[in-house]
């Protein structure tokens, strides 16, 4: 008896069951996604219980102390034109975002980057472990950002770097505004002429410090700090 095989679906189940060799089994199962993309595994959810709760008070404390020793390490400032106008751009840097995070306790922050061909995205988190609180900031940098000439590879190791650094600070300073604000002002305040400064020195300081005037220095000490 011959048998009709109409289609090749037909013929290839007729070939496995002749040779005993069974197909995959069909799968309802959604495809992986790409690890890059997954959450990290020990992510948690919701407010946790921790061993020292955080005190508000405290932790601006701490900060204004810090940000005190630490003044302009702490901010950033660069000037733009505008309409003809020199206005400068300020905030925090990646240090005092760091800062910020580790005196305000209890919290997570983590990044994950994925490459995209010309730049990469990264997906920097922040997550409040006492409240559940969380956010996730992502961050496009590109490869071609030019910093060390001569070393292609070297200059795209720093672009990654400097990425991370901004979405780090980003995630930081948008989770916690009132503390990363208030650290960076008070940096600011810090850094400025203290008491007893010469600002205001006579020219001839050749009897206070032979050498000084012949290079005709009006300032001969910048005072960081608090009077």
């Amino acid at each position: 008896m011959t048998t009709i095989i109409d289609n090749d679906d037909s013929r290839v189940r007729t070939l496995e069951a002749f040779a005993g060799v069974a197909g995959p089994a069909p799968s309802n199962l959604p495809a992986t996604q790409p690890q890059s993309f997954l959450p990290p595994v020990d992510r948690v959810h919701g407010a946790q219980q921790v061993a020292v709760r955080r005190h508000e008070p405290d932790v601006l404390r701490k900060i204004k102390e810090l940000a005190a020793a630490a003044g302009e390490y702490f901010y950033y400032r660069f000037p733009v034109k505008n309409k003809g106008k020199t206005e400068y751009i300020e905030g925090p840097t990646i240090k005092c975002a760091n800062a910020v995070a580790r005196l305000f306790g209890n919290c997570d922050v983590d990044c994950r980057s994925v490459d995209i061909g010309t730049h990469w995205v990264f997906h920097a988190r922040f997550m409040d472990l006492e409240t559940g609180y969380s956010l996730t900031r992502p961050l496009q940098q590109r490869k071609t950002q030019a910093t060390v000439r001569g070393d292609a590879g070297r200059a795209e190791d720093i672009a990654y770097q400097i990425g991370t650094s901004k979405a780090i600070r980003n995630v930081v300073t948008n989770a916690l505004d009132t503390f990363t604000t208030f650290a960076w002002q008070e940096a600011k305040m810090s850094v400025r002429a203290g008491a007893g400064c010469l600002d205001s020195a006579p020219r001839d300081l050749s009897g206070f410090l032979p050498g000084y005037a012949e290079r005709g220095a009006f300032r001969f000490c910048r005072c960081v700090g608090r009077a």
